[in-house]
């Protein structure tokens, strides 16, 4: 990763993908999709930081409560049980938004970069009951 990020000195970079499954691999392969999942945020992550690139990490809407009250908000990620059968995917999604937030002072700090050099977004769902053009 490290070297693809030195040889193509991309500007940004959007983490956008991962490893994911149906509900049988979710089932099936759930350590596996959490480990997968970990690893390629964690090395993007990194790489993105090293290489001073600017990244967009970002999150799955799965990363919110199964119950969480609707329309989502921003503010509702870690406040109830997560949906069981993506639970490994939105546990490596969290990881990689909390990753992110933590590394921003470190940056900072540590290696004098931009406090905005990494941005995370978490999408929230629009409903069929949310109207876009009632959106400034």
């Amino acid at each position: 990763m490290n070297n693809w990020f030195a040889k193509a000195r991309p500007q940004a970079v959007f983490l956008v993908a991962a490893k994911v499954g149906g509900i049988v691999a979710n089932n099936s392969l759930r350590g596996e999709l959490l480990y997968d999942n970990l690893i390629i945020a964690a090395n993007v992550i990194h790489a993105a930081h090293v290489s001073g690139t600017k990244l967009m990490f970002l999150g799955s809407s799965c990363i919110y409560p199964k119950l969480a009250p609707q329309p989502l908000r921003e503010n509702s990620m870690l406040t109830g049980p997560l949906g069981p059968t993506n639970e490994p995917y939105a546990i490596a999604n969290i990881a990689g938004i909390k990753t992110v937030e933590a590394s921003q002072p470190v940056r900072l700090r540590l290696h004098q970069r931009d406090a905005d050099q990494s941005v995370r977004a978490r999408p929230t769902i629009i409903t069929s009951n949310t109207a876009m053009s009632s959106r400034p």
